[in-house]
């Protein structure tokens, strides 16, 4: 799957990029905002340095501001100006509240005033850098970020916004340069490694724009909470360099880490660059991975008009026609996807169970035969083919291969798959009490598997211990009371032990089932 990338960016129109711009400048302002609002809430004060008794308006204003209160400061700094309109410190100190207060063009005036009588501090500067970025000056505000980097070349805040500012300036040689010099004061900044992965991507590095993003992931693994969006760039990048089914697996997992991200995500790739196939494309991943079937089938449908789906895309777009049972779509789109990635085994089994589905056993077979040629040793694969030679009626190849799926999976089994497979052909070689052990392992790796109860059921039935067949058929009908056969089954176990009472209930409700056509919710076999 090709994703959206910000060379497509570039190719759209200039009120898209315009937006494009706005929101990549948000990560500026949460860097401001962590440092502005995290730390001690106000400038480093200048009155500190000049303020004396005559000026205790002044500390009083830059006080408030420290404590956060912005509104009890405004007056009191008003009145201090109103006694000194010519004080660059009032001005500043001004200027800093109207930034924190979102007003970055009045903000801006007041620092103007403040330069009028002497140079802007570092600090100051940063500001007027922020304040210019957030009215879509980026020319000015690179201009104010590097005055006050260059002041104070230790303000690692003050450089990862001017790295960011040289990305929506498009320089991005000169973005590198400058995020290698936040690496240098901290060596493992997030931040500055994914402006070096961006900026490298954009310029089609996509060698060190991988490593800047693998990076990112790495330092971050330790952490509860991790960030997705290393993962979506790095998935991005493999796609770019041909690599889907690695892109794949970055891209799983920033969904999973931002489920509640990922559609907004996309939907804004989408509406920023006008690319619909692969805007559709990435939307059907996101619902895919989220198991909304339909709205993902619908996503790569409409991706499809744009442009040819990949292997993996229409491997998913098959197996969200398996989920809504429609096996001939399914068949459809994943026999395309093997045939354009010969080499996928999961594609190969899925379309073996699509054929199964199908009822078209003898493909089913060939099919998942395929697959454990490119991935021997799959248990549900073996399974498969167990079950497909069993609906064939070649029961000692069923039994062959339930026996093999049965050895992969020792000394620890867990899938109850083929116990169950072998157990039910044994019994239909009239084999029940070798069949018993096999139904056990199943009823108790699969205790909610209806049919793992009823095949054990029948078991103890053929061995005429009907009060332990009744508990497994009773257990069955609480997992599948609508299968009209289990009702049957268990109304004649009733009758067997003079339970007449239960056995017509049973028996009604089996007549009643069969009277609305109902169709058993597992394999009759």
């Amino acid at each position: 799957m090709r994703i959206l990338t910000d060379d497509d960016l570039r190719q759209s129109d200039r009120g898209r990029r315009v937006k494009a711009r706005t929101a990549a400048f948000a990560a500026v302002l949460l860097c401001a905002a962590a440092y502005l609002f995290g730390q001690a809430g106000a400038p480093p004060s200048a009155g500190t340095s000049r303020a004396t008794a005559s000026e205790p308006l002044l500390v009083q204003a830059q006080l408030l501001v420290r404590d956060g209160k912005l509104d009890e400061a405004l007056p009191v700094i008003h009145q201090f100006l109103e006694q000194h309109p010519d004080s660059p410190d009032g001005h500043a100190v001004l200027g800093f509240i109207l930034f924190k207060q979102s007003k970055p063009a009045e903000a801006l005036r007041e620092y103007g005033e403040a330069a009028k009588y002497r140079p802007p501090s570092a600090f100051e500067s940063k500001i007027m850098g922020l304040s210019a970025a957030m009215l879509n000056d980026y020319a000015s505000a690179d201009t104010w970020l590097a005055r006050s980097f260059k002041l104070n070349p230790q303000d690692l805040v003050a450089c990862n916004d001017l790295g960011q500012t040289k990305l929506l300036r498009e320089k991005y040689s000169e973005a590198v340069d400058v995020f290698h010099e936040c690496l240098k004061l901290d060596a493992k900044n997030v931040f500055a490694q994914n402006g070096v992965g961006s900026a490298c991507e954009r310029m089609n590095r996509l060698d060190d724009a991988a490593a800047a993003y693998r990076n990112v992931i790495l330092w971050q693994s330790a952490k509860t909470n991790q960030d997705p969006t290393p993962y979506w760039s790095l998935g991005r990048v493999l796609q770019k360099q041909k690599k889907p089914d690695e892109a794949l697996t970055y891209l799983t997992r920033a969904v999973e880490l931002g489920p509640d991200q990922a559609e907004a995500m996309a939907r804004r790739f989408l509406e920023a660059s006008g690319d619909a196939g692969d805007g559709h494309a990435l939307l059907g991943f996101i619902h895919f991975t989220q198991q909304k079937w339909k709205d993902s089938a619908a996503e790569f449908a409409e991706a499809s008009k744009y442009r040819d789906l990949t292997a993996s895309e229409l491997k998913m777009l098959g197996l969200d026609y398996a989920e809504l049972h429609l096996a001939g779509d399914a068949d459809q789109w994943l026999t395309r996807s093997v045939e354009m990635n010969p080499g996928d085994a999961k594609g190969w089994e899925a379309l073996g169970q699509v054929k199964f589905d199908e009822q078209r056993f003898q493909e089913s077979i060939s099919a998942y035969q395929h697959s454990l040629s490119l991935s021997p040793r799959v248990v549900s694969a073996e399974a498969g083919i167990g079950l497909s030679s069993e609906l064939l009626s070649r029961l000692e190849d069923a039994a062959a291969a339930y026996k093999s799926a049965i050895d992969w999976e020792a000394p620890k089994p867990h899938d109850p798959a083929p116990f169950l497979g072998l157990g039910r052909v044994l019994l239909k070689q009239n084999h029940a009490a070798e069949a018993l052990p096999y139904l056990r392992q199943a009823v108790e790796l699969g205790p909610e598997v209806a049919e793992a109860h009823e095949a054990l059921g029948k078991a103890y039935s053929s061995l005429d211990q009907l009060a332990a067949a009744q508990r497994e058929i009773e257990k069955a009908i609480e997992l599948a009371p609508k299968v009209a056969r289990l009702h049957f089954m268990l109304g004649q176990l009733y009758r067997k032990t003079g339970q007449m009472e239960k056995a017509k209930v049973e028996l009604d409700t089996y007549a009643a089932l069969v009277g609305t056509n109902s169709t058993p919710s597992v394999d009759p076999r």
